[in-house]
């Protein structure tokens, strides 16, 4: 399970009410112990570091993404899951290989 925060509106993400809604995202998703995804962090990046302004990856009300948007979100949750995955595939991988599956006590 992910839980993933708020996206960002240009006319909200200056104020401190937004930073209060994500960090008590974060917080309960420690408390839950799931992992979270910053799409709010990534999406103001994403302002900040290219040339594109906000309407750029946002429809016409302000509030949801468009397809460049919702590419940019998908392709770094996809990421993020897999450099999450990445250590229990390395473990599952090396378990595998030192399975001996000629034995019928190899599946239980």
């Amino acid at each position: 399970m992910v839980l993933v925060d708020l996206n960002t509106r240009r006319r909200c993400s200056r104020t401190r009410s937004r930073c209060v809604w994500v960090d008590l995202i974060a917080t309960e998703a420690r408390r839950q112990q799931v992992a979270t995804f910053g799409r709010f962090a990534l999406m103001q990046g994403c302002t900040k570091a290219s040339a594109f302004p906000f309407e750029a990856f946002s429809i016409a009300d302000g509030l949801h993404m468009n397809d460049w948007g919702y590419d940019c979100f998908a392709r770094n949750l996809a990421a993020a899951i897999v450099r999450s995955a990445a250590p229990v595939l390395q473990w599952a991988s090396a378990s595998y290989r030192q399975t001996d599956f000629s034995s019928d006590t190899a599946l239980h």
